[in-house]
């Protein structure tokens, strides 16, 4: 009886919000690049698709829309920088919201922020046929993104609180946006990394009033994303290290003998990329070399963990092409998600006895970052070396460098040239 009474009443809604989409016309939309920034180090790295909210109306900028909103409260709950991107399409449907997914880019983001619904809900979409495409969206960001990148799909917000589509009219769109939310609810709950974000909890506070001259303001997107922040945050902060322990990971020797199930799997997902013992490659090379001369360090490596081994499959400026894992700072790095940071090696109780800390070649200073396969395992990691102590490093530039390194991976080996 419900689909009976859309299909009679789908001519006449669509009509009404056809005739409601010119009044948002002259409403304001962000119109700088679709990025906001919160300065920190180790930033989360942060995605927001789809329609309504993600648009940004009612400001001129992504700063004072929900992408800066969202990125200064992430920052703020957990201590570390913040990156938000926005690929946002005031039509996006369903059916379309996968044309949003980049998925060569996806694995970038630590979590994703899923905004579609809106449009389906004003056209009485079928709630099969939504729940279907819905399926797809979030599979896809489940395929080609990180194993641990985290999605929240956010429920319709209400309707009614837009100026341009208040009425008789919004009141059977509300009606169908439950039945719609109800539908994505189910669908996340069979999904291991996708939570969904019940329509109550994104609420802000009313819209101004139609005919004000105005639509939402800086204050409706701070509000939003105070409400949206603790579901964004928790599941970030299951692959961090607590504040102020990202540099102060458990002893070395305690690290090289900890090993289980984990291990096993990190372990098979090194043997399926083929990489280690393979010759070197000028795109890895380049990558290294690049890291060595933005850092002004001495050498640069990209490492590989395999079993007992550290495999260094590019290095610049340094001679040994692998070393036993015993030895390896980069088995310490891959323990954890964020950088792994030495600043000076002679002050560093982990690794005392450890041979390139006190024989030659020395170095006094180590920082790492860990790469991650294609299917989200930490197999080794990008690394700097220095004759000299440092005071800090930059950790945002070089988790830049890692990812580098990733994108390779995941395009797999290059074709040959004939």
């Amino acid at each position: 009886m419900r689909e009976l009474l859309l299909w009679l009443l789908r001519p006449v809604v669509k009509s009404w919000a056809t005739a409601a989409d010119l009044d948002l016309a002259g409403i304001a939309r962000p119109i700088d690049s679709p990025r906001a920034v919160a300065a920190g180090v180790d930033s989360d790295r942060i995605l927001v698709i789809g329609s309504g909210p993600a648009v940004g109306w009612g400001v001129m900028t992504h700063d004072l829309a929900l992408a800066g909103a969202l990125a200064r409260s992430v920052s703020q709950r957990t201590g570390r920088g913040a990156e938000v991107d926005v690929v946002a399409d005031a039509s996006v449907m369903a059916s379309s919201g996968i044309q949003l997914l980049e998925e060569d880019k996806l694995w970038r983001y630590d979590a994703v922020v899923v905004m579609v619904g809106i449009n389906d809900a004003l056209a009485l979409t079928p709630v099969a046929e939504y729940k279907r495409e819905m399926r797809k969206i979030f599979g896809q960001i489940e395929r080609a993104s990180s194993l641990s990148t985290h999605t929240l799909a956010v429920g319709i917000p209400n309707i009614s609180e837009i100026p341009a589509f208040e009425g008789a009219m919004s009141r059977i769109a509300n009606w169908h946006a439950r039945f719609l939310n109800r539908a994505t609810a189910q669908l996340t709950a069979g999904l291991t990394r996708t939570t969904f974000v019940p329509l109550e909890v994104i609420a802000s506070r009313p819209t101004p009033a139609k005919g004000s001259g105005a639509y939402r303001s800086a204050d409706d997107y701070r509000a939003m994303a105070e409400s949206l922040v603790d579901h964004v945050v928790a599941p970030l902060n299951l692959h961090r290290l607590p504040s102020g322990e990202s540099e102060s990971p458990a002893p070395f020797t305690a690290i090289v003998s900890s090993r289980g199930d984990s291990e096993a799997q990190r372990q098979r997902a090194v043997d399926a990329l083929g990489i280690a013992g393979s010759p070197p490659e000028e795109r890895f090379d380049r990558i290294v070399d690049s890291a060595r001369r933005a850092f002004d360090v001495r050498s640069a490596l990209f490492s590989i963990i395999d079993r007992d081994r550290q495999w260094n499959k590019a290095r610049a400026n340094f001679d040994l092409e692998e070393i036993p894992r015993e030895w390896s700072a980069c088995s310490i790095t891959i323990q954890s998600p964020g950088a792994h940071i030495i600043l000076d090696t002679h002050k560093d109780e982990r690794i005392a006895g450890y041979p390139l800390a006190e024989g030659q070649p020395q170095f006094r200073f180590y920082a790492g970052f860990p790469v991650e396969s294609p299917t989200g395992e930490r197999i080794g990691s990008l690394s700097l070396l220095d004759d000299e102590p440092r005071t800090e490093v930059n950790q945002a530039l070089l988790r830049e460098f890692a990812l580098l390194v990733q994108e390779e991976l995941r395009r797999g080996q290059p074709e040959a040239v004939a």
